[in-house]
């Protein structure tokens, strides 16, 4: 490396000394400070400071981009690490336009940068990002945030850790921390669980329970039910018999009498028959004004119901009763 760096810095210097010939002495300062740097960057990694001398090669690549420089910042690159970095670098390397009077080390340089470039392809890993749950997630890589319209395609990375952080609407963050080693490819999986809506708790109804109608209506019989209805029944009984006795005593009038003449020997029945059939009478008329009496008797006791009642007393040759409707 050191026979490396020697044969680099003489190409510097061969191209200061060039550019000194040409009369161009505009940029004869930048390109000492360029040879400078470049001598330094070396003498850095040869020590094993490889951030420090990045910057030394870093810093003389501005000043004069040539080939042996940007294949040195590469290799810097590579040796740190940072594969991405390193191969970019070389590509750019290879692309940097020959010059005037450049030594053979130049060419050397690119067709070293091209190769190197080439051997970095398989050894760069990748990460492949699966996201579900959120279609229009973001997501960040190492701090930085990663255009949504490469996220389906597998994304190239250096070796090492690497921080993922997925963030999407309504759902918490996703932190994954990914190690990856040289040429390994690592599928990301990014899964949001979107919480559940909680539905709105319906109304607490309490069932309307009816109450039972409980008539407080005070229930009073009154004293015409006991009464008329007293009555009617003895009325009834009394009838009864009287017309038992009136229908015996016709019965043997049927006999004695022709043609409703009744000789003197009859009169008795006759009288009998008469006087039983009127108390008789006189009785279930009795019952019938008890029965009319203790029905009203009723109906006043429960006003609002409506009803109407009449009894009618009746008595016939061998029969006797009451009729009526309620």
């Amino acid at each position: 490396m050191r026979a490396v760096g020697a044969c680099l810095v003489l190409g510097l210097a061969f191209s200061v000394g060039a550019a000194r010939a040409r009369g161009d002495d505009s940029s004869l300062s930048d390109k000492a400070a360029a040879r400078d740097l470049f001598t330094d960057g070396v003498a850095l990694r040869d020590k094993g400071e490889l951030a420090a001398a990045l910057v030394k090669f870093k810093g003389a690549y501005s000043l004069w981009p040539s080939a042996t420089t940007g294949l040195e910042l590469g290799r810097t690159h590579m040796q740190m690490g940072e594969l991405i970095e390193a191969r970019e670098r070389f590509l750019e390397t290879v692309k940097i336009p020959k010059k005037p009077g450049e030594t053979s080390a130049s060419q050397n340089a690119r067709d070293e940068a091209q190769k190197l470039a080439e051997s970095l392809v398989p050894r760069i890993p990748t990460l492949v990002f699966k996201i579900s749950g959120a279609p229009g997630a973001k997501v960040t890589l190492d701090g930085r945030e990663l255009p949504s319209e490469t996220l389906g395609s597998p994304r190239k990375v250096n070796p090492g850790k690497h921080t993922v952080v997925a963030r999407a609407a309504g759902t918490a963050d996703l932190s994954v921390e990914v190690t990856v080693e040289e040429g390994q490819t690592r599928e990301v999986p990014l899964v949001f669980v979107v919480p559940a809506k909680t539905a709105a708790p319906e109304p607490t109804t309490t069932p309307t329970r009816t109450a039972p109608v409980v008539d407080t209506t005070p229930s009073t019989t009154s004293p015409l039910v006991y009464a008329g209805f007293g009555v009617a029944g003895v009325g009834i009984v009394v009838g009864g018999v009287t017309g038992a006795l009136a229908m015996s005593s016709a019965s043997s009038l049927k006999s004695s009498c022709t043609d409703g003449r009744c000789p003197p020997a009859a009169h008795d029945d006759v009288d009998a028959y008469q006087r039983w059939g009127t108390i008789s009478t006189i009785s279930f008329i009795a019952a019938g004004v008890g029965a009319a009496v203790g029905i009203y008797g009723l109906l006043s006791s429960a006003p609002r119901k409506e009803a109407h009642a009449h009894v009618t007393p009746w008595i016939g040759i061998g029969s006797a009763g009451l009729s009526g409707a309620f």
